[in-house]
This record gives C-alpha cells, sequence and structure tokens, in this order.
C-alpha cells in the first residue's frame, strides 16, 4: 500500500470512528433525557404515596374516632334498652294490679 492509501484508510477510519462517536453521543442524550423523565416521574409517584400515606392514617383517625362513638352509642343503647326492659317490667306487673284492683271493687 503506499501512503496516499494509508492515509485515505486512516481517513475514512477517522470519519467513521466520529459517526460512531456522534451516534454514541446521540444515544447518551436520549438515555439521560429518558432518566431525567424516569426521576421525575418517581419523585411525582414519591408525593403520591406520601399523600396516600397521609389520607390513611386521617382515614384511620377517623375511623378510630368512629369506633369509639360506637363504642359509647352501643352503651347508651344498651342503658336505654335495659331501661325499657324495666318500664315494661313495671307497666305489666300494675296492668295485671288494673284487673285485680276492678275485681276486688267488683266483687
Amino acid at each position: 500500500m503506499q501512503a496516499n492509501e494509508l492515509i485515505q484508510l486512516a481517513e475514512d477510519q477517522a470519519r467513521k470512528a466520529d459517526e460512531r462517536t456522534r451516534h454514541a453521543e446521540e444515544q447518551i442524550r436520549q438515555l439521560t433525557e429518558r432518566l431525567q423523565a424516569a426521576d421525575e416521574h418517581v419523585k411525582e409517584a414519591s408525593e403520591l404515596i406520601q399523600v396516600a400515606e397521609d389520607q390513611a392514617r386521617k382515614a384511620d383517625e377517623r375511623t378510630r374516632d368512629a369506633e369509639e362513638q360506637i363504642g359509647s352509642l352501643t352503651e347508651r343503647l344498651q342503658a336505654a334498652q335495659a331501661e325499657t326492659s324495666q318500664v315494661t317490667e313495671r307497666l305489666r306487673a300494675e296492668e295485671e294490679e288494673v284487673p285485680r284492683g276492678h275485681r276486688a271493687a267488683a266483687g
């Protein structure tokens, strides 16, 4: 091979190397953009997770409050039912006494 041919071959190889370098740089640029977009998605997802966790904590607090209220209302209901039973028993006893009283007065 002659010197000119070697120079031409070296220049062709240099051009091809430059093209490969430019292609690699473009791929790096695209991958960097995708990575930045992915980082943004991760950040947004983390924020949404934080919001969801806060909402879950608030819901748990409301559930505990509701359970306490239900417990209190259940106790009040049971007391009212017991009182109703006592009143019902007294009414039955009085109803039984009324006919006896009428019979005694009539007799």
